[in-house]
């Protein structure tokens, strides 16, 4: 069987315990690509902490961010596929976490949006190498359907 594509994870996949990608990563990369292979880079994580990474390597094709929720050039920076959570679903979902005051952050036209600026909040945005903003009781009534909701209840 023939490899046509190779589409990697970034945390504990693509990148080594210091966020950074491996001199020999790099060089499996550049060997598969150099023999028309495909590489990208599909995660979890925001569009805008995926593209240093993919800069570093020289990507020039579309990224796979949050999930698969959006898919967006990695030059251009044109989207290819945008499925974010319908904002009703969202919205109630937040209520459901505001009512049990669970942790939550949004993730809204590429922006990371929480509640407070608790030490998770900054400790995320710092590993992600984002920065947030801080929404208060407006995180509850946001206007635009999010790619992501991450919520923690403990």
């Amino acid at each position: 069987m023939e490899v046509k594509l190779i589409a990697s994870d970034m945390d504990g996949t693509l990148l080594n315990d210091e966020r950074l990608i491996s001199k020999e990563n790099k060089k499996s990369i550049r060997r598969a690509v150099d023999s028309g292979i495909i590489f990208t880079i599909a995660t979890g994580r925001m569009f805008k902490s995926i593209v240093p990474f993919a800069e570093e390597l020289e990507l020039d094709i579309p990224l796979i961010a949050y999930n698969g929720a959006l898919v967006q050039d990695a030059v251009t920076k044109e989207v290819l596929y945008d499925a974010p959570v319908e904002l009703e679903t969202a919205l109630a979902i937040l209520d459901y976490c505001r009512e049990r005051n669970y942790y939550i952050q949004a993730y809204v036209n590429d922006t990371l949006l929480v509640h407070e600026a608790s030490d998770f909040a900054k400790m995320y945005a710092e590993f992600a190498g984002v920065e947030f903003v801080e929404m208060g009781k407006d995180l509850f009534a946001i206007k635009r359907a999010p790619h992501k909701l991450l919520i923690m209840t403990g």
